[in-house]
């Protein structure tokens, strides 16, 4: 009769490994002057009520998780004045994938728990450290330095944010700007952006749909030459048609902006918009460039690069020449 018994909790161990490994646990060690102790956290509303709003914050971004959330998240909450080795010794008696400190640690912290954590998996402690420039120099450390956060088609830059090569993006598929917004700003609660932009002037429009038209022209001549041509000439259109209207819809939705502590850039690449939100310190720079045509029409484009981005270019074209060169001088 032991050895059904005995297979069951065998089998019960093993679905609780399987569970482990496709969601995975996660801990945090936060500070706040209110409800210390240690919480398990499987839902919004398991969140103490009392923490502050920068330590909600931090618990609900902990909740979304990457490929898959986590199957709990426990939070060791300390005193403000409180070492951070009293939140690691806390959460000892839980067993968890990764661990991440206070959403303002100081680098003195950082390193010390980058310690505790090296000289804990000596011993069978598997946990691992999510430090922001920490070189812990051990596997239980992992030094986050990424520097962008995209999501669907918008593409959001923040310091001490973002992925590294060879990562995957979060994709938000069919989100509307107003949901796709709103999670956002939970995200990012004191992200700078500037909602105000220059936009294109009405008679550059040619600037963005000309391509598209001479591609759709393109395509008039198979449909001449008839017979078999004829099919390739309906895709050639076709093709041509969705790339006109997603330039109209850039034409519409380009501009450049500087305010808020923070810079905008929008545009089109491709069959794509792009909306860019810079912090002004992370701006490296702001290039204003006209070519022949655009000195005649008093047009210029504006490239923005940014530190953390491997000074990755976003370009607005066709902008007002003199506005253009005025909030580009408020970025020195």
């Amino acid at each position: 009769m032991g050895l059904p018994e005995l297979t069951f909790s065998l089998e019960k161990a093993a679905g609780t490994v399987s569970a482990r490994m496709s969601a995975g646990a996660v801990a945090l060690i936060l500070r706040d002057a209110k409800d210390n102790g240690v919480y398990t956290i499987h839902r919004e509303s398991d969140i103490p009520a009392q923490l502050g709003a920068a330590n909600v914050t931090a618990i609900k971004r902990a909740m979304i998780g990457y490929i898959n959330r986590p199957s709990v998240v426990y939070v060791a909450v300390i005193a403000t004045a409180a070492e951070i080795s009293a939140g690691f010794a806390a959460l000892s008696a839980y067993s968890y994938d990764y661990l991440a400190g206070p959403v303002d640690i100081s680098a003195s912290d950082a390193t010390a728990l980058s310690g505790l954590v090296k000289e804990q998996r000596k011993k069978r402690y598997i946990g691992k450290a999510v430090l922001p420039a920490t070189a812990g120099d051990d596997e239980g450390t992992i030094n986050f330095t990424a520097s962008g956060i995209k999501a669907g088609a918008a593409t959001i830059t923040a310091a001490g944010y973002g992925r590294e090569k060879g990562a995957r993006p979060v994709v938000v598929p069919a989100a509307r700007p107003k949901e796709l917004s709103g999670a956002l700003d939970e995200l990012l609660t004191d992200y700078p952006i500037c909602s105000s932009c220059l936009r294109p002037r009405r008679d550059t429009v040619m600037r963005f749909i000309g391509l598209p038209l001479t591609v759709m022209a393109f395509g008039l001549v198979p449909l001449w030459l008839g017979g078999v041509w004829t099919m390739a000439s309906v895709i050639w259109m076709i093709g041509g048609a969705w790339w006109l209207l997603v330039r109209l819809v850039g034409f519409r939705w380009s501009g450049f902006g500087v305010g808020g502590g923070a810079v905008t850039l929008r545009y089109t690449r491709g069959l794509a918009l792009y909306a860019v939100h810079v912090p002004l310190e992370v701006a490296d720079c702001a290039i204003l460039s006209r070519s022949p045509f655009q000195v005649r029409s008093g047009t210029c484009t504006v490239e923005l690069r940014c530190f953390g981005e491997k000074h990755r270019r976003h370009r607005a074209l066709a902008l007002p020449y003199e506005q253009a060169k005025a909030l580009v001088e408020r970025l020195r």
